[in-house]
């Protein structure tokens, strides 16, 4: 049974060609005219040339010679009972790139939206500060930075960037310290200063600028509610002398 289905089975014999068309291995899968390369009268199937890299045919050699049911299954799929095979192999290290098309567009969008927010971001904060520094003396014009406080809020969400997030943060308490909101303004230093102080921010070395910047924040907001109890006595005092 085993020698019927030998007969069945075709003889090959693969050539290995370099670059330069110069046979450098002869790899013989059944018994191929005895290896024997003089017999150019010799019928010969089909002669089958192909490419592969490298690392390619070195693993074809490999499997040809390691494998027994990998070479069975070569015999089956190249040669035919009839006549023997020559299977060519030119060696080349021509590659063939594939452009990741989808991928490249991907990034792409994420790069420029991410692009436009830093710059989004830049002039909310150019922006910003000009508002601040007139609201010392205008409080519509503090009303007007801590709105373009929550636009620098918003931008630096989608960015993703919790270190800016804080900032934003108290932005709007310098705002809301400017505009007398002294309650609202605490809670949020307060909230700053502790998730500053927790995981992710805590593992962050610009963490400490944060950490001064709240105590900034809390020493103007101090100054400035101090400032008011103080206009508060001096109005009580003065309607209590007029009586």
């Amino acid at each position: 049974m085993g020698n019927r289905e030998k007969d069945q089975t075709g003889s090959l014999m693969v050539r290995v060609l370099d670059q330069d068309l110069k046979e450098i291995d002869l790899i013989v899968v059944e018994e191929f005219v005895h290896c024997d390369t003089s017999h150019k009268d010799r019928a010969i199937n089909t002669s089958t040339i192909t490419s592969l890299l490298p690392s390619q045919a070195s693993l074809f050699s490999h499997l040809l010679n390691s494998s027994s049911s990998y070479r069975d299954s070569v015999l089956n799929f190249w040669t035919s009972p009839s006549l023997p095979t020559l299977l060519t192999i030119h060696i080349t290290n021509t590659t063939t790139l594939y452009m990741d098309y989808t991928g490249c567009k991907m990034a792409q969008s994420l790069l420029w939206e991410m692009i436009e927010l830093e710059d989004a971001l830049h002039w909310l904060s150019t922006l910003g500060g000009a508002f601040s520094n007139l609201g010392e003396h205008n409080p519509q014009f503090a009303v007007r930075a801590g709105t373009n406080a929550m636009k620098q809020l918003v931008v630096s969400l989608r960015c993703g960037d919790q270190t800016v997030v804080m900032k934003c943060w108290l932005f709007i308490g310098q705002s809301l310290t400017q505009q007398g909101q002294f309650c609202q303004a605490a809670r949020v230093v307060r909230w700053v200063w502790r998730c500053c102080h927790q995981p992710p921010l805590a593992l962050v070395s610009c963490t400490s600028k944060l950490l001064n910047m709240c105590r900034g924040v809390w020493a103007r907001l101090r100054h400035e509610r101090g400032r008011g109890k103080m206009s508060v006595r001096r109005l009580t005092g003065s309607g209590d002398d007029k009586r």
